[in-house]
Formats: structure tokens, sequence, C-alpha cells
């Protein structure tokens, strides 16, 4: 005796195969977040380095506009002696 008829076994089939075509797009867009997820982060990473980089170059100039600040401020005390 035959339990399942032709009909039921290509239903079977043909919702094997959708949910296999669903499980194969969430894991190409699952890898394609991760890819995106990666780029930015190499992004973020560069632009972390062009800020110290920033951060650096503004220390520079903060010190050389204290030195002169201080210069002045000595120059200014030595005249109002």
């Amino acid at each position: 005796m035959n339990e399942f008829s032709k009909r039921d076994l290509y239903i079977f089939i043909v919702t094997l195969l959708i949910i296999i075509l669903i499980m194969g797009a969430t894991i190409y867009t699952d890898k394609q977040q991760i890819i995106m997820l990666s780029l930015q982060n190499e992004t973020l990473f560069d632009e972390k380095e062009e800020l110290k980089e920033s951060l650096r170059q503004s220390d520079e100039v903060f010190s050389k506009q204290a030195v002169l600040v201080k210069s002045l401020m000595e120059k200014l005390n030595k005249y109002n002696q």
C-alpha cells in the first residue's frame, strides 16, 4: 500500500527546496552584512589613525603656541618692570 502519493512527494520536495533557498539567502545576506561591517571597521580604523595624527599635530601646534605665549609674557614682564 502506497502511503504517499506522487503529489505529496512533489509538495515535500518543493517545500524542501524552498527551505533550502531561504536558508541560502539568509546565509548570503549574513555574509554580506559581515563584509559590510568589516569594511566599516577598516574605515573606522583608518579614521581613528587620521584623528590620532591630527591630534598629534594639534598638540604640536598648541605647544608651539604655548612657548610663544610664555616668551611674550616674559617680554611683557620685562617691559613692565
